[in-house]
C-alpha cells in the first residue's frame, strides 16, 4: 500500500474512533443525568391490599402519598360489571323486563354523565343498531348478559380524582375487545381529553388493536403525545410489533406477575430483581404488585409498606431518583457519524488488502445515501463476525502479553463502534437487536477453531486437507468428543441472550457475584474465554482448542455492547471486570495445571 493511501486510511480510522468516542460521551452524559424511575401500583391491587389490611382505599392512598412510596397509580378501564359492583348501574335480562326484548340486556344508569359515557362506549362496541335508549336512565343492548358485563366503558371521573388528589400521577390501562373497531379505539382514547394521564398500557395477553388496527392505535398515541408502556417478558401478542414504529413514544416496564409474587418471591428477592432491571436494562417503569399474604408476624399492611419503602431505598442507593413523570430522550448519532464509523470499521479490515479500499468507500457512500440503516447494521454484523477471529488469529502468530492486550483492545473498539452503529430508539429500548446475531457469535469460534486445527496438524487449507479430514475413520472417542462439542455449542447459543432456564443454585451464584462486584461478570468470559487466552499466552503447553475457547471471550465482549438498553458505562465496566477476573482465573488454571503435571510426572 502506498504511504499516502495508508495515511489516508489511517486518518479515516482515527476519525471513526474519535467520532465513536464523541457519540458515546454524549450517551454517557445523558444516562448519568437521567437516572429516573417510576413505580406503578394498580388501583385494583391497592383496593385488595386496603381491604385485607382493614383500611379504606382513600385512607391507604393518602398514606402512600404522604410517604412517597409510589410514583403513579394504574387505573384500569372499568367494565360494566365494575359499575354494577360499585352500585352505579343495574343490569336486567330482557326476559325479566316488562315488554322487553328477550335477546337484549337492559342497563339502568341514574347518573347522567355515566349514562352519556356508557351510551358512547356501547354504541362504539356493538354498533348504533344494537343500542337503544329506553327512557332517561335505561339502555337496551342486543347482546347477552355476560358479554355486556365484561364490556369496557372507560373511567368514571371519581376514580381518577381519587388518585390525583393524593399527589399521584396516573397510568391508564385500556381493555381489549373482540369487537374492537376504529370507532371504539377513538372512543377509548377520547378518555385522555379529560384525564391528566399521558401514559397508556394494554390489558390482557393480546396487544390493543392486534392484528389489523395497529395503525389506528399508533395514530392516537402519537397525535396525543402519549407514552405507551411495553412490559418486559410479558409476551403480550403483538406488543413489540405495535411499538417498533413509534419507539419515541415507548417506555419499558418491568413487572413481577401476581402468581410469581404469591409463590416464588420474598420482598428481598423482588427488590433485587427490580433494582437489577433498572440498573442493567434501563427499566424506567416498575410495575409493583403487593404481597397479599404476610410472610412473617407483621400485619399485612405494615409488611407491604416496609416492602415499598425498602424498594425505594434500594433504588436510591443504586443512584435512581423517584419521579412522578419521566423526561428526556437519549441522543442519537447522525447519519454522517454512522457512515464515518462504518467506513473506518471496514477499512480497518482491509489494511492489508489495498485493492478493496476504493470499492468499500464507494459501497459505504452510496449505501448510506440509499439506506443508511442497512449500512450501519451490515457493518455492525461484520464487526461482530470478524473482529474476534482476526484478533485471536493474530495472537496465534504472536502469543505475547502485548498481543493479548491488542486483542482485547480490538474487541473493545469493535464494541464501541457497534454501540454507535446500532443506536436507535428501537435498540435502546430492547425492541430490536442485531439481525443474525447468533450466526455472528458462532462464525468467529468456528473460524478460529478450523484454522487452529489445520495449523496444528501442520497443513494448510486445501481441498486435499478437507478430503483427508472427511476420510478420517470415526472412532468412539471422536463421536463422544463431537457430541460434547455439539452440546456445548447448543448451550452456548441458548445462553447467549436472556433466554434459557436458570437453576436456583445459579441464581444464587449470580446474586453473590452481583453483590460482590456490583454487576455480574459474564460466566463464559471469566471462566472460559479469558482463562484460556491466558493459558495460551503464559507458555502452558499449547493445545489447538485453547484458541477457539479464547475467542469466546471477545465474542462475548462484543455481544455485551450489542445490548444497547444497558447503560454504556455498565457495559464497559462489565467487560473490564471480565478481563480482570478472567485473567486471575487463568493464572489459577495454569497454577493448578503445573501442580498436577509435576505431581503426575
Amino acid at each position: 500500500m502506498k504511504p499516502l493511501i495508508r495515511w489516508l486510511v489511517s486518518g479515516l480510522i482515527v476519525a471513526a474512533l474519535g467520532t465513536g468516542l464523541y457519540c458515546v460521551s454524549q450517551r454517557v452524559g445523558y444516562e448519568s443525568k437521567h437516572r429516573q424511575v417510576m413505580t406503578l401500583l394498580s388501583l385494583k391491587d391497592a383496593q385488595k391490599l386496603a381491604s385485607l389490611g382493614g383500611l379504606s382505599l382513600p385512607s391507604f392512598l393518602a398514606q402512600l402519598g404522604q410517604m412517597h412510596l409510589i410514583s403513579a397509580v394504574v387505573l384500569d378501564e372499568e367494565s360494566v360489571d365494575d359499575w354494577v359492583s360499585s352500585g352505579k348501574v343495574t343490569l336486567s335480562h330482557g326476559a325479566d323486563v316488562p315488554s322487553g326484548l328477550p335477546e337484549a340486556t337492559y342497563i339502568t344508569i341514574p347518573n347522567a354523565h355515566l349514562y352519556a359515557q356508557a351510551l358512547q362506549f356501547l354504541v362504539a362496541t356493538f354498533g348504533a343498531a344494537s343500542v337503544h335508549k329506553e327512557g332517561a336512565h335505561t339502555l337496551s343492548v342486543l347482546t347477552d348478559f355476560d358479554t355486556l358485563k365484561t364490556t369496557g366503558v372507560g373511567l368514571s371521573p371519581e376514580i381518577e380524582h381519587m388518585a390525583t388528589s393524593r399527589g399521584f400521577s396516573t397510568v391508564i390501562r385500556l381493555k381489549n375487545s373482540p369487537t374492537l373497531s376504529s370507532e371504539l379505539i377513538r372512543t377509548k382514547f377520547h378518555l385522555f381529553d379529560r384525564l391528566s394521564s399521558k401514559m397508556v398500557l394494554c390489558e390482557g395477553p393480546v396487544a390493543l388493536g392486534y392484528p389489523h388496527l395497529f395503525s389506528d392505535i399508533r395514530k392516537e398515541i402519537v397525535s396525543r403525545g402519549l407514552t405507551f408502556g411495553v412490559i418486559e417478558f410479558n409476551d403480550q401478542v403483538g406488543a413489540r410489533e405495535l411499538a417498533l414504529p413509534i419507539a419515541e413514544n415507548i417506555r419499558r416496564v418491568h413487572s413481577i406477575t401476581e402468581p410469581e409474587i404469591a409463590s416464588k418471591y420474598t420482598p428481598k428477592k423482588a427488590i433485587i430483581r427490580f433494582v437489577r432491571a433498572a440498573k442493567e436494562r434501563n427499566m424506567t417503569l416498575l410495575f409493583v404488585h403487593p404481597f397479599l399474604s404476610t410472610q412473617d408476624n407483621r400485619p399485612l399492611m405494615t409488611f407491604n409498606l416496609d416492602y415499598f419503602s425498602s424498594l425505594k431505598k434500594a433504588l436510591s442507593q443504586a443512584g435512581f431518583d423517584y419521579v412522578s413523570n419521566l423526561s428526556g430522550t437519549p441522543p442519537q448519532p447522525s447519519i454522517w457519524q454512522k457512515t464515518l464509523i462504518a467506513l473506518g470499521a471496514l477499512l480497518l479490515l482491509c489494511l492489508d488488502f489495498p485493492g478493496l479500499i476504493l470499492p468499500i468507500c464507494v459501497l459505504v457512500g452510496l449505501g448510506s445515501l440509499l439506506d443508511s440503516t442497512a449500512v450501519s447494521v451490515g457493518t455492525a454484523w461484520m464487526i461482530a463476525a470478524t473482529y474476534p477471529a482476526i484478533a485471536i488469529l493474530a495472537l496465534h502468530k504472536s502469543p505475547s502479553l502485548k498481543q493479548a492486550i491488542r486483542a482485547c483492545g480490538m474487541g473493545l473498539l469493535g464494541g464501541l463502534w457497534i454501540s454507535v452503529l446500532l443506536a436507535s430508539p428501537q435498540t435502546m429500548l430492547g425492541l430490536s437487536t442485531l439481525p443474525g446475531i447468533k450466526a455472528a457469535f458462532v462464525i468467529p469460534v468456528l473460524w478460529v477453531g478450523s484454522v487452529a486445527y489445520v495449523r496444528h496438524v501442520n497443513r494448510s487449507w486445501s481441498w486435499a486437507t478437507c478430503r483427508q479430514i472427511l476420510d478420517t475413520p470415526l472412532r468412539l472417542g471422536s463421536i463422544l468428543a463431537g457430541g460434547l462439542v455439539l452440546a456445548c455449542a447448543v448451550f452456548y447459543l441458548i445462553r447467549s441472550g436472556n433466554s434459557g432456564a436458570v437453576s436456583g443454585s445459579e441464581l444464587n451464584t449470580r446474586d453473590f457475584l452481583e453483590t460482590l462486584f456490583y454487576m455480574r461478570p459474564r460466566t463464559k468470559e471469566f471462566l472460559i474465554g479469558y482463562p484460556f487466552l491466558v493459558l495460551w499466552v503464559m507458555g502452558t503447553p499449547k493445545k489447538w482448542f485453547f484458541l477457539p475457547l479464547a475467542t469466546v471471550a471477545l465474542v462475548s465482549m462484543i455481544n455485551s455492547f450489542c445490548h444497547l438498553h444497558t447503560p454504556f458505562i455498565l457495559t464497559l465496566y462489565r467487560c473490564i471486570l471480565g478481563v480482570g477476573l478472567g485473567g486471575f482465573v487463568g493464572v489459577v488454571y495454569r497454577t493448578v495445571y503445573h501442580f498436577f503435571y509435576k505431581d503426575l510426572s
